[in-house]
């Protein structure tokens, strides 16, 4: 399979779960307020803080992808610190809901969504920018994702999973992952514990 079978697969069979999570989280709203964003972020926390933390428990580097290298909780931690939203961030209680990573199938599925977050986050930064006054380094390091690098690193993903799916298959575990963690994501943001 080339990597635009593979990729393309995942995005068609999540196409509606990711409509659902973007009706969610509407962050791209003209009256975006710096307590509505930073509400967001908390909200990204509590759901990217147990996924990482999950994700990690597998050994990436045996397939050739670098978790660590890829990891946004420090950045909303940074951000979260830089609008003074620290302590709010070690009280709220995370999301219990995310999706199940069993192996590095479903795992990949899973870091579909939050790549493809990143790199959506491109079009999200512009706008809290402008809105909001904030950039990389005073409060809009996560939604820059990897900076100039950003579409170069979606890139390297995308063959890093072609490279596993043709060695190991995988790819209906991968899509199931994928629209569980689309699920989960609009499930943290629309519930309303932090509201």
């Amino acid at each position: 399979m080339t990597v635009m079978t593979v990729m393309k697969r995942l995005k068609e069979a999540t196409r509606d779960q990711h409509e659902g999570l973007e009706n969610t989280v509407d962050i791209m709203k003209e009256s975006l307020t710096p307590e509505d964003y930073k509400k967001l972020l908390l909200k990204f926390y509590r759901f990217y803080a147990p996924v990482e933390e999950e994700l990690a428990k597998l050994d990436w580097e045996k397939v050739g992808y670098s978790l660590k290298a890829r990891r946004k909780v420090p950045k909303l931690e940074e951000d979260l610190e830089y609008l003074g939203a620290a302590e709010e961030r070690n009280t709220i209680k995370l999301w219990t809901g995310i999706p199940k990573i069993a192996d590095h199938a479903s795992g990949f599925g899973v870091l579909y969504v939050l790549e493809g977050a990143t790199l959506g986050g491109q079009i999200i930064n512009r706008h809290i920018r402008e809105h909001l006054g904030v950039a990389p380094g005073s409060g809009a390091t996560f939604f820059n994702g990897y900076g100039p690098r950003t579409g170069e690193m979606w890139m390297e993903f995308c063959q890093t999973v072609n490279s596993y799916s043709e060695e190991f298959g995988g790819e209906e575990e991968m899509i199931e992952a994928a629209r569980a963690a689309f699920d989960s994501f609009r499930d943290c943001f629309a519930d309303t514990g932090l509201d």
